[in-house]
């Protein structure tokens, strides 16, 4: 069951995109912004509170990419000083958009392969949240895997996840992927929250994260 206040113990925070909502367990609606099947709207600022669900709180900054998340510093700093608090962890969860649309495409303008755009845009990510936010306990997040778009987004997921995984590793920081499960999609796009919260949960105890 959703709370807008937290208790005593240690909370992960999850920031970034519309697939945050796998981490608050049901269906929610962030500020009254409703759309079809699911209800979130964009955290623009520190104002308010949101969505927890032990261990996660949620903050949905709207539609992000892993690439240009950096843009949204002043937010997210604006939001981690209302909410987080010593002891919680600090995730980011994005990518999804990169990986069904962007790096395809730059691929194609670029002439460069779909890995070596994924690698760039989960190092663009992982670096600027190791670099301002690994003092607040980081955790490195997987990009969820789309199953729409065909072979090309699967293979940017695949090669934006072990890049993600690999630089966690190199830094000692957790690494969060349910990427291994059978999971069930809401959309095509977004895992169901409901099915999907209890094995995060149990992936992160099993990470020691919580």
């Amino acid at each position: 069951m959703v709370t807008l206040q937290r208790d005593s113990r240690p909370l992960i925070h999850c920031i970034g995109d519309s697939h945050c909502v796998m981490y608050v367990g049901e269906f929610f609606a962030f500020q009254g912004y409703h759309s079809a099947g699911r209800s979130c709207s964009p955290l623009l600022d520190a104002v308010g509170t949101s969505p927890i669900n032990y261990p996660f709180q949620v903050h949905w900054l709207g539609e992000r990419t892993a690439y240009n998340m950096c843009r949204r510093k002043a937010t997210i700093d604006a939001v981690l000083d209302r909410f987080w608090k010593p002891g919680d962890k600090v995730m980011f969860i994005a990518g999804e958009i990169d990986c069904r649309a962007h790096i395809v495409k730059q691929s194609v303008l670029t002439g460069s392969s779909i890995q070596d755009k994924a690698k760039e845009s989960a190092g663009r990510l992982f670096w600027f949240a190791y670099d301002n936010y690994s003092s607040r306990g980081l955790v490195a997040s997987f990009s969820v895997p789309t199953s729409m778009g065909g072979g090309g987004p699967r293979e940017a997921s695949r090669a934006f996840n072990d890049e993600m995984e690999a630089l966690a590793k190199s830094k000692n920081v957790p690494f969060m992927s349910i990427e291994d499960q059978r999971l069930l999609y809401h959309d095509g796009t977004h895992y169901h929250p409901v099915t999907t919260f209890p094995i995060l949960t149990e992936k992160a105890r099993s990470l020691g994260i919580i």
